[in-house]
C-alpha cells in the first residue's frame, strides 16, 4: 500500500495486512512520546523493576500477574514514575503500597505526590479475632428470654 501527500508525492509504503484486525505500524511515523508505550514488553518491565528494587519488582509482578485484565500499560506507567520522582522514592512508595496491599498506578502516584513514602508506618496491634456475636442472646433478646434490655 502506498500513501501520498495532497501534492501526490509518495510519503510511505506499507505492507498489506494479511489478516483482519492485523496492524502494521511503522514506529518512525509515530510521535516520539508514543513509541515507548507500543514497544513495552513484560520482560522489559520486569528488568526495569528489578533495577529499581525488590518492592518495585514485587509491585510490577502483581500488576503483570493480574488477570483477566492486562495491566502491562499500568506497570509501564508505574516504572515511569521513577523518572518524575526518583527510583529511591518509587521503591519506598511500592513498599508502602505493598504493606497495604493496594498496588495500582493511581495509588503509587498519590503516595509520591503527597510524600507519604517518607512517613514511617506505625506498627499496629494485632487485630482482635472476630467472633460471631458481640453480645449474648440474653442481652439482645432481653425480655423475650427473661432478661433485661441491654440499652
Amino acid at each position: 500500500m502506498q500513501l501520498f501527500t495532497s501534492q501526490y508525492q509518495l510519503a510511505a509504503t506499507h505492507s498489506r495486512a494479511q489478516a483482519p484486525g492485523q496492524r502494521l505500524t511503522h514506529l518512525s511515523h509515530l510521535p516520539a512520546h508514543k513509541v515507548p508505550g507500543l514497544t513495552l514488553s513484560r520482560d522489559e518491565c520486569r528488568q526495569r523493576a528489578a533495577s529499581v528494587g525488590p518492592a518495585t519488582r514485587q509491585a510490577v509482578e502483581q500488576l503483570l500477574a493480574h488477570r483477566p485484565e492486562d495491566r502491562l500499560r499500568s506497570a509501564g506507567r508505574v516504572l515511569g514514575l521513577a523518572a518524575h520522582f526518583s527510583p529511591q522514592r518509587l521503591e519506598a512508595a511500592c513498599a508502602r503500597a505493598l504493606r497495604f496491599d493496594e498496588v495500582s498506578y493511581p495509588t503509587l502516584k498519590r503516595i509520591l505526590q503527597q510524600g507519604l513514602e517518607a512517613h514511617s508506618l506505625s506498627t499496629s496491634p494485632a487485630p482482635v479475632p472476630a467472633t460471631m456475636f458481640v453480645r449474648s442472646a440474653a442481652e439482645l433478646l432481653g425480655p423475650l428470654v427473661g432478661g433485661e434490655l441491654w440499652n
